[in-house]
């Protein structure tokens, strides 16, 4: 061991290690091996990995069992740093209990999360479940604390929870709270309010300040299901931006849109605009959008400027809102054209409605344990199924959903029916839609019915051969969570609008358009996106229906003793509430389109182009009757051509990846009655998953 091997060194250092060395060299053989130890600590503060590695293994058991524990710790934790896992588990499994049991203790956990993080779950809660009580309390509670998570995670939730509810507040208060959080978001979800509510008031602020301020966002929301409104406010007032700042942006929009609810609009502006874009950049962008939304409505105080400024500050999560907004407040600005902004707003505010009554929130039409919207089936062939699920192709690894091109679609009247609609034109001709050089559509069809002859019949087709495919039944953790949303992700073609203050040339704003699609290069897709339900519409009437399941559904997969029959009807009630309710906002925004179309002529026919951006995300969402049956949901995904995410198969289309894998949220497969010499394989690729796979319940004939 020479210092002067040891290059790099700050002063402070050198002279640290320099009077550690004089102890290993005078000092007896205890004093001496914990030098070496301090030594190696002192290196690895320096960054100087190498030395201090090479220190601490020529610490021996025979020198000092503890010390050497400790060494063999240190030692774990540098390799780690250095990216070389594989070598910290070695030196972390020398360590042995009777070296000393908290040193044993700690190498057990850091084992297991460096397996967790590799994925070897099973690994993983062998370590952590080798720690013992008595080896040290606190680390003991943590490695718990990781079992249950890592249980709860894997399908074994009351078995996660039930070893979370066993740690105790004196091993480990910080990890007490946490479980206290989570335990009440648990009982939250599953209704039981007052249980959850005393559970997340035994997290002292003392404790943890960060988990104190979540547990009392939650607070404000529980108390808010029970109705309690004063109390709300005095919850979400004990969250302090000190404590969390994300919990306090949180708050302070909750308390702005509590506000807004109760008519209290100064003191809703008053809470959003406390938060900060460093507290929460989603949140604080949530905000100023609302914010931009009252003002911009507001034709008394005709703060216009202001609502565009918001907007600005919005557009990075609301890229399709804010540049119609923009486009908007300009003509409000305008003396000359508040009139037709107005309306223009208006005709924007009810598509906006419309979209977000389409989405699908998978619990929102009923309080059943499981809900009746929970899944989507997607019907393709077994080609395609062998793609998505063998990790053992070419690429060696599964594949991933495609959102294939407009062209592909089978119905002619795709894009062209809304205009149709709010136009009047009962005479629709059915031609090809028009190609956009700059920008295309992607899709994704879902449906409601999951073991659907017909769709067998004419989706998935292998050589031509009807009823040869099969069904994926999705999960709702495939799509975007309704919670996680900001505004309307599908339309990746409004990331690159221009400046909202119109301030750049075209040249400009073409190469910040080439930047910014440069940077979407996610080799696994796009990110997970809200799926929305489709509106069938009859061109010659203008009968309406949403996608929505139906009465056979229910009785296939509910017992008698279940009451399929009531479940079914209940469902109807709220389906048949919320078709009425888009059919109203329907004919209201055929209404303005008509008013602006007839009574501003000259501008209608000027801003033809606005017009259709601001319809732009219901134009895909219509269909025609005819096609009914499929009970369609979409997943869409408008960009431009140039987007790096756009791939081709050579003259034959486009398409872009979803990036979600399929193997990972599969619920069932279905598989169609002249495929069931598939069940075998398909059973083989998804034997390491819970997946159910089911021949179709349909007859049918093969010819």
């Amino acid at each position: 061991m020479n210092i002067d091997d040891m290059e790099g060194l700050e002063e402070e250092t050198r002279k640290k290690v320099e009077e550690l060395l004089e102890v290993v060299c005078n000092g007896d053989a205890k004093e001496s091996t914990r030098a070496k130890l301090d030594i190696g600590i002192a290196l690895a503060q320096s960054n100087d990995i190498k030395s201090a590695l090479s220190v601490w293994s020529s610490i021996k058991r025979t020198d000092d069992p503890n010390v050497y524990s400790y060494a063999k710790l240190n030692m774990g934790i540098a390799l780690v740093q250095s990216n070389d896992s594989k070598s910290a588990l070695s030196e972390w499994n020398k360590i042995q209990r009777t070296d000393n049991s908290s040193a044993y203790a700690q190498a057990q956990l850091n084992i297991g999360a460096a397996l967790e993080r590799e994925g070897d779950s099973k690994g993983a809660l062998l370590a952590w479940n080798s720690i013992s009580h008595a080896d040290n309390s606190e680390i003991y509670s943590q490695a718990q604390f990781n079992v249950g998570i890592e249980l709860y995670k894997n399908d074994t939730k009351e078995k996660g929870l039930s070893v979370l509810q066993d740690i105790k507040n004196l091993d480990n208060s910080k990890v007490y709270a946490k479980v206290q959080y989570i335990v009440g978001l648990e009982l939250k979800s599953e209704g039981h309010f007052e249980r959850a509510l005393r559970s997340l008031c035994n997290i002292a602020y003392s404790t943890d300040p960060k988990i104190y301020a979540q547990a009392e966002l939650s607070i404000g929301w529980l108390l808010e299901d029970i109705g309690s409104p004063i109390s709300v406010l005095e919850a979400w007032s004990r969250v302090k931006r000190e404590d969390n700042k994300e919990a306090y942006a949180t708050a302070q929009f909750c308390t702005g849109s509590h506000h807004a609810e109760h008519g209290s609009m100064e003191d809703a502006i008053k809470a959003w605009e406390k938060i900060r874009h460093s507290d929460d950049s989603f949140v604080y962008a949530q905000a100023q959008y609302k914010i931009g939304q009252y003002l911009i409505s507001d034709s008394i105080s005709k703060k216009y400027t202001e609502a565009q400024k918001a907007f600005l500050n919005a557009k990075e999560v609301y890229p399709y809102e804010t540049y119609n907004y923009k486009k908007v407040c300009k003509l409000l600005k305008n003396s000359e054209t508040e009139t037709i902004g107005i309306k223009v707003l208006q005709l924007l505010s009810n598509t906006l409605e419309i979209v977000n009554a389409l989405k699908l929130d998978f619990g929102n039409l009923s309080k059943e344990e499981k809900p009746p919207e929970r899944k989507l089936a997607h019907y393709t062939s077994t080609e395609v199924a062998n793609i998505l699920l063998n990790e053992e192709n070419e690429k060696k690894q599964a594949g991933y959903l495609r959102l294939n091109t407009i062209s592909n679609m089978n119905d002619p009247s795709e894009g062209l029916l809304l205009r149709s609609f709010l136009d009047k034109n009962k005479a629709l001709t059915y031609s090809s839609s028009e190609f956009d050089e700059r920008s295309h559509a992607f899709f994704s069809c879902f449906t409601f019915n999951h073991d659907s002859l017909n769709q067998f019949r004419l989706y998935g087709k292998k050589n031509f051969q009807e009823a040869s495919g099969v069904s994926f039944v999705f999960n709702k953790e495939f799509f975007q969570s309704d919670n996680l949303l900001g505004g309307l992700t599908y339309l990746f073609f409004y990331e690159r609008t221009d400046n909202i203050y119109d301030d750049g040339s075209k040249n400009q704003q073409k190469n910040a358009d080439l930047k910014s699609i440069e940077s979407n290069k996610d080799e696994k897709g796009i990110n997970k996106q809200s799926v929305m339900r489709c509106i069938y519409i009859d061109p010659a009437s203008d009968y309406i229906q949403l996608a929505q399941r139906n009465r056979l559904t229910f009785h296939r997969e509910f017992k008698v003793s279940e009451n399929p029959e009531q479940k079914w009807l209940e469902y109807k009630k709220a389906i048949d509430k919320l078709t009425t309710k888009v059919a109203e906002l329907l004919n209201i925004l055929k209404k303005d389109y008509q008013d602006i179309r007839n009574e501003y002529k000259e501008f209608f026919k000027e801003n033809l182009e606005l017009i259709d951006k601001i319809l732009l995300p219901l134009k895909y969402l219509i269909k025609h009757s005819a096609f009914q049956e499929e009970q369609e949901c979409r997943m869409i995904y408008i960009t431009y051509l140039s987007d790096k995410k756009v791939q081709i198969v050579y003259g034959d289309f486009l398409y872009v990846e979803y990036g979600s894998n399929v193997k990972n949220y599969l619920n069932k497969v279905y598989i169609a009655p002249a495929a069931t010499q598939y069940r075998p394989y398909l059973a083989k690729l998804l034997c390491d998953t819970n997946v159910k796979i089911e021949l179709s319940n349909n007859p049918y004939r093969q010819t």
